[in-house]
C-alpha cells in the first residue's frame, strides 16, 4: 500500500504534531516501517507531508498575517477618524476660546475707555464743585454784606420812622401855637 502524497483538507486544521503522529501510526500499523525500500519511500513520502505541511503553515501564517494587518489597519484607520474628529472638536473649542478671549479683551478695551471718560468726567465735577466752593464762600461773604446793609436798612428805616415821629409832633405842636416858619425865598436862593 503505497502512502499518497495529498493530505485531506480536514487534517490541515489539525496541528502538525498530531498529524505527523498519525501518518507515523499509519506506516506502523501497516507493517511498513522495519521494510528497507519501503522505509526510503515512506521517509520521502513524509518529507513530502513535511514540506506540503511547511508550505500550508506558511500559506496559513500568511493568510492570518493578512488578516491581522487588514483589521489592524481598519482599526488604526477608525483610530485616526476618530482622533481627526476629536482634533476638529478641540480645534472648534480653541477658536472659540479665542473668540471669547478677543471679545473680553475688546469687553476690557471698552471698560477701560469708559474708565478713562469716566475719570475726566470725575476730574471735570471735581473741579466743577472746587469752583462751586469758591462761589459758595464769595457768595456768603457777599450775603453776609447784604444781611449786613440790610439790618443797617433796617435801623436807618427806623431811625427814620422815629425822626418822622418827631418831625410830625414838633409840625403839629407848631400849629397848634401858630407859628409861622418862614421859607426862605426861592428868589433868594437862586441869587
Amino acid at each position: 500500500m503505497e502512502v499518497s502524497n495529498s493530505i485531506p483538507a480536514s487534517n490541515r486544521s489539525r496541528p502538525l504534531a498530531r498529524r505527523l503522529a498519525n501518518q507515523i501510526l499509519q506506516f506502523i500499523t501497516l507493517g511498513l516501517w522495519n521494510r528497507t525500500s519501503r522505509t526510503e519511500r515512506r521517509i520521502e513520502a513524509i518529507e513530502a507531508f513535511l514540506q506540503e505541511e511547511q508550505r500550508a503553515i506558511r500559506e496559513e501564517l500568511r493568510s492570518e498575517i493578512r488578516s491581522g494587518i487588514s483589521e489592524i489597519e481598519e482599526r488604526l484607520q477608525a483610530l485616526i477618524r476618530l482622533q481627526a474628529s476629536e482634533i476638529e472638536r478641540l480645534s472648534a473649542r480653541v477658536a472659540n476660546s479665542e473668540q471669547r478671549l478677543d471679545r473680553q479683551e475688546w469687553g476690557r478695551e471698552a471698560l477701560v475707555d469708559r474708565l478713562n471718560h469716566q475719570d475726566a468726567r470725575d476730574e471735570a465735577l471735581s473741579l466743577n464743585l472746587e469752583d462751586l466752593g469758591s462761589r459758595q464762600s464769595r457768595i456768603e461773604s457777599r450775603t453776609e454784606e447784604m444781611l449786613g446793609l440790610a439790618w443797617d436798612a433796617v435801623a436807618m428805616a427806623r431811625r427814620i420812622a422815629v425822626l418822622e415821629d418827631r418831625t410830625e409832633a414838633l409840625l403839629a405842636k407848631l400849629e397848634s401855637e401858630s407859628v409861622v416858619v418862614p421859607y426862605p425865598d426861592a428868589t433868594k436862593l437862586a441869587s
